[in-house]
């Protein structure tokens, strides 16, 4: 638990937090790591939750959390773009064989095909 002295840290340690744990994600998506992407959801959960009250956060602090969610807002874009490219992989080997879904999650039809597989960046 967190006493009154370490409120002002408690939003850049969550940003560093946040951060490395999308870093993570993005590694488990590359490898198509399933029990590491699942580990990743409850600490994304809880980095996000321990944000708390950013008026809480000391100045002095302030630049350094900046960049740390800079960094998350990067590593997410990464996130993004690998699980596109992953969606698009599987429903096209599931094409392939005869098999999968007609429509995404949306309800809408999934069968054209993205540019997100060309777009990705390991």
């Amino acid at each position: 638990m967190h006493n009154d002295g370490d409120r002002p840290a408690r939003p850049h340690a969550a940003a560093l937090r946040l951060r490395s744990t999308l870093e993570r994600l993005a590694g488990a998506l590359a490898a198509v790591d399933l029990e590491a992407m699942l580990a990743c959801e409850s600490e994304l959960a809880s980095a996000l939750a321990e944000f708390g009250d950013r008026s809480l956060l000391d100045p002095a602090s302030r630049a350094g959390t900046a960049r740390e969610l800079q960094a998350a807002k990067s590593s997410l874009t990464r996130c993004r773009r690998l699980g596109a490219t992953l969606s698009d992989l599987t429903r096209l080997s599931l094409a392939a064989r005869g098999e999968g879904p007609a429509y995404g999650r949306t309800g809408q039809s999934r069968s054209h095909l993205g540019v997100h597989a060309l777009e990705a960046k390991v």
